[in-house]
């Protein structure tokens, strides 16, 4: 990474972000730290299903993107290679080709943040599925008491286990004891924090999320033998108050339990597996999956 650059988007949707992605290319193409070097293509990790072939993103309900046209509307500004995929999925490949997952041909990497997807890597090749859903492991039913239910943005485990989802829940719990503007402005880094320093109301609410990540993650363990799991998004900063929860709670769960670690990569994991995207693309002879 030769640079790097953080912008805001709290609060925007649709056009908005998208003016805000454009920025953000823009300033980056022009820093003085790329010097000569010529520029091979733009990878975008978008959070939300996505057609990677065609760069459509199909639904990010964080973003409003409905059917959305990115790439084909960044081809309108710039004039190289774009590769739109999953943000999760990139992150898997950022993960498999230089963080927890070197070596290795069978992972799954879990992000929880605003809401909870996976990427999957089989045989060393991201598993995308029949739709371009495979991973979206925050629609995955925690219990029976969800069945029935509709779930149009954010799936039944995120309206729990999430970030917001953990956050609303909080707030539910304090209503009484504090005020609307207070309310308004509590996060899920309060909310860790508070779990931190032994508060109780935090602590319920952190407990419960991580009954339903531990059933989540024995799943996923069950279902693709990875061999290693990855957790990473912007919780993991907090992985230190969940993970050996989680680990106690699914011991003896799975004929074979996968390794539990969280991410060394962080938010870079999703721009290194641009990378590797990109040289999918225009290097001649290029082999995605790693050589036995």
């Amino acid at each position: 990474i030769l640079d790097e650059a953080e912008v805001n988007r709290h609060g925007l949707s649709g056009e908005e972000t998208y003016d805000r992605l454009v920025e953000l290319i823009d300033l980056l193409i022009a820093s003085p730290k790329l010097g000569e070097r010529k520029m091979m293509g733009i990878g975008v990790g978008a959070p939300g299903v996505t057609l990677h072939t065609k760069g459509i993103v199909t639904w990010a309900p964080s973003l409003n993107w409905n059917h959305y046209p990115l790439r084909d509307k960044l081809a309108t500004k710039f004039s190289v290679p774009i590769v739109v995929e999953n943000d999760v999925n990139m992150a898997a490949l950022g993960e498999l080709w230089f963080g927890a997952g070197q070596n290795l041909h069978n992972m799954v990497l879990i992000t929880i943040s605003t809401g909870i997807g996976s990427g999957i890597i089989v045989d060393g090749m991201l598993y995308r599925g029949a739709n371009n859903a495979a991973g979206e492991v925050g629609y995955l039913l925690p219990g029976r008491e969800f069945l029935g239910k509709q779930y149009s943005t954010f799936g039944a485990l995120e309206e729990v286990a999430a970030g917001a989802g953990i956050t609303e829940r909080a707030r539910q719990l304090l209503k009484d004891q504090r005020d609307p503007a207070a309310l308004a402005r509590l996060s899920i880094e309060d909310v860790f924090e508070a779990a931190r320093r032994g508060e109780v109301w935090a602590c319920s609410v952190i407990d419960d999320a991580v009954e339903y990540l531990a059933i989540m993650i024995a799943s996923v363990s069950a279902y693709f033998d990875p061999g290693l799991i990855v957790l990473g998004g912007a919780v993991v900063q907090y992985a230190d108050q969940f993970v050996e929860s989680i680990l106690k709670r699914i011991e003896g769960t799975t004929p074979i339990p996968s390794q539990v670690v969280a991410s060394v990569l962080g938010h870079r994991a999703t721009a290194l597996g641009a990378v590797i995207n990109i040289l999918q693309y225009v290097v001649d002879a290029y082999v995605v999956h790693k050589l036995r």
